[in-house]
């Protein structure tokens, strides 16, 4: 329904509340925090709400600011519900000073008041005025002073002064005078004072000082979720005849214990709350100091209220179309924080690169110096008068870079030196090798078994570390190919009679490669591609994993809330930041990569970065989504390492896909770097395009995932907002 805001503030009551009901939890632990209460807020007074710790003011407070739901009752706000689009509740008609000072520590009192001015649509003339103004009135330090090198006095008055900046119609304190000494306290009601005095503003403040609540031009006196009292001090102590508010809210405590009901809330009703409230029936008068309270506001329709509390997403939680002016501020805000800390954000620019700088240099290499114990009793044989034996050249022909030997005289020396841990394994060359060798050679299929066994090289390798058992596997079988060459060679010098080789090698020939350089292929060159894609996924969510908790924690998200942002300005101002941190990381990654390391991409670099980029946006999302739904820092690092580990390890980047369970296999397709870190790989290796199914795959997989994360990080951001 279309709504037509009023110009002015005819209309009586700055806050009505009626028959409000609101409860937490649900089945047995549900609690009922406001029971039926009633409440009116007159414009231009200030409003002292007073009751002890626990009693509901809090919530109360929420309801009315929009940042909660009431189960029931109808709540009013500068004449419409919160929430009403154009209400300006929450937003900028609003200013509200919570519990806490909710201030980041590193900012400054300037950077402060810059933020939440962008918020509410100031100028930056507008801003300047009134940071000038605030800090004289308030009596701040210079406005570049960091906020965590103030007193927790000069923190209040600054969190007091964010409340104050757009002169709002309505400005909402939340015990802003506890834990503060008496001086602070006196000069804060006499800022309250001069404020009132000055201009049509209606001030709600709660406390639980009672005598500092006769300050107020009316007192609402609230116990166990309800209102006992609401009038002026003096005419509340008149009534009753006491001459302390402290003994007229004892009695009321008193009267109220003895027709307490916690009976279920009421329908909402058009009655007056005049009617609700015997205690408050001869109550209502006109007001000293310039103040206006109206008897009622029937002239206000409750069915458009029922109206604009029915209106779901938008009326709760604010235009579903993001605010680019709001999303500005946040990105401004977040900037700002980066720029504090420069070095921080510098190290967070090159981990991507330092992490790769280090898997390069450690991971996919080949093992060197591997001791090997090595026992050859090969006697050779006499070929005229030289003697010729291929022992010693078997032992030459093993790479000396790999495999470092150890000669022993003894097998079962050697073999006490392997069982120690202080070789990797044993090499026995038999006695008549070189005999039984050039038998084996020139006799072929003629040859016995015991000239067979006698000529092979027996091996013993320790496989607890089946990467180096591997590695010395290849080198045996390079060894032999090398010998195998060598020894016809020799054979032919020595004797003139040629021997083919390749007649006593494997028969298995391996021709060029269809894809990759046989010369070059390393483990690294495998598991690189992938390593990008788990970076990349894995950084960005370490950035955004704790975005929303360290805010909620400081006081910043709910406050930024009030100043009128919505869930999708905040999702979408973090995601344009990280988005530029993002591209600068993945910028430098693929630069290590690829210049400094050498790791070839026979494909489009340019489809690298991006599907870099993407990974690392949708690993953002899923920070994001941990942050809105973790309300500590221990919780969301646990679910962010527990989540990453696996999908570290079953996306294929390590070890093939074909070696998992089928079962398993099909799990490892739901993850969002699985089909990435395989589109990454056949870019690099293969030179593949998106005209190729598996690239293509990776990157549609990778944007779903995305824009999946982001709708569910909004989602919770939403619920706990």
């Amino acid at each position: 329904m279309a709504v037509s805001l009023p110009n002015d503030g005819s209309a009586g009551l700055a806050v009505r509340g009626n028959r409000l009901d609101k409860a937490y939890g649900v089945g047995r632990s549900k609690l009922r925090v406001l029971k039926s209460l009633d409440i009116q807020v007159p414009y231009g007074a200030i409003y002292g709400l007073l009751g002890p710790s626990g009693c509901g003011k809090t919530t109360l407070l929420r309801c009315i600011l929009g940042r909660l739901r009431v189960d029931a009752g109808e709540v009013v706000v500068l004449e419409y519900p919160p929430n009403t689009p154009g209400n300006g509740v929450p937003g900028r008609k609003v200013g509200y000073m919570p519990q806490e000072t909710a201030l980041f520590g590193d900012f400054t009192i300037k950077e402060h008041l810059e933020y939440f001015g962008k918020l509410h649509k100031m100028s930056n003339s507008d801003i300047k005025g009134r940071l000038s103004f605030l800090i004289e009135l308030l009596e701040l330090p210079d406005k570049s002073r960091l906020i965590r090198t103030l007193s927790g006095g000069q923190q209040r008055r600054v969190s007091f002064a964010v409340a104050l900046l757009q002169e709002p119609p309505l400005l909402i304190l939340d015990e802003p005078t506890v834990g503060v000494d008496p001086l602070l306290r006196a000069r804060i009601w006499k800022h309250l004072r001069e404020i009132v005095t000055r201009s049509t503003t209606t001030i709600m403040i709660t406390t639980h000082y009672i005598e500092e609540a006769r300050q107020a031009d009316v007192v609402g006196l609230m116990r166990n979720g309800k209102i006992l009292a609401e009038s002026e001090p003096n005419r509340l102590m008149q009534k009753h005849g006491f001459g302390n508010l402290e003994d007229v809210f004892l009695k009321l405590c008193q009267t109220s214990d003895n027709d307490y009901d916690d009976s279920p809330p009421r329908s909402p009703t058009n009655t007056s709350i005049q009617d609700c409230d015997v205690l408050r029936a001869d109550e209502k008068a006109p007001l000293t100091n310039n103040t206006l309270l109206a008897s009622s506001i029937d002239d206000y329709s409750i069915d458009s209220v029922k109206d604009f509390q029915s209106q779901g997403f938008c009326a709760m939680y604010g235009p579903s179309w993001s605010n680019v002016s709001n999303t500005a501020a946040v990105v401004y805000k977040n900037f700002s924080r980066f720029r504090r800390n420069l070095g921080l954000l510098l190290f967070q620019f090159l981990l991507p690169s330092i992490q790769i700088i280090l898997f390069c240099l450690a991971i996919g290499g080949n093992p060197r110096d591997l001791s090997v114990s090595i026992v050859n009793k090969d006697r050779g044989m006499s070929v005229g008068s030289l003697n010729f034996n291929l022992g010693p050249l078997f032992v030459q022909s093993l790479d000396n870079k790999t495999i470092h030997k150890v000669p022993f005289d003894s097998l079962s020396e050697a073999r006490r030196e392997a069982h120690l841990g202080h070789t990797s394994g044993v090499i026995y060359l038999p006695e008549n090798f070189t005999i039984d060798a050039i038998e084996r050679f020139t006799q072929c299929t003629k040859a016995s078994n015991s000239t067979v066994k006698g000529s092979t090289v027996t091996v013993n390798l320790d496989l607890t570390d089946e990467q180096v058992a591997l590695m010395l596997e290849q080198a045996m079988t390079n060894a032999y190919e090398l010998f195998l060459h060598k020894a016809t060679s020799l054979y032919a010098k020595y004797t003139g009679n040629k021997l083919n080789p390749d007649t006593l090698g494997l028969p298995v020939e391996f021709t060029d490669p269809i894809y990759g350089d046989p010369k070059h292929a390393t483990f690294t060159d495998y598991v690189a591609p992938g390593i990008i894609i788990s970076i990349s996924f894995g950084m960005a969510i370490g950035l955004t994993a704790l975005t929303f908790i360290v805010e909620k924690k400081e006081g910043l998200l709910d406050r930024s809330w009030v100043a009128g942002v919505t869930v999708v300005e905040m999702v979408l101002a973090h995601t344009l930041t990280q988005l530029i941190v993002i591209i600068i990381q993945m910028l430098f990654l693929i630069l290590f990569v690829m210049a400094v390391f050498d790791i070839h991409c026979k494909g489009s670099v340019a489809l690298v970065l991006l599907l870099a980029i993407l990974q690392g946006m949708t690993g953002m999302g899923f920070g994001l989504l941990v942050s809105s739904m973790c309300d500590t820092e221990l919780g969301a690092v646990q679910i962010a390492m527990g989540a990453f580990y696996p999908v570290l390890l079953l996306s294929g980047i390590l070890w093939p896909l074909q070696a998992m369970p089928t079962w398993l296999k099909y799990i490892s397709y739901i993850f969002p770097t699985t089909h990435a870190a395989e589109a990454m790989r056949s870019i690099f290796g293969r030179g593949w395009g998106l005209s190729w199914l598996v690239v293509w795959k990776g990157y549609l997989i990778t944007i779903g995932w995305l824009i999946l994360l982001l709708v569910l990080s909004a989602l919770g951001l939403k619920r706990q907002k």
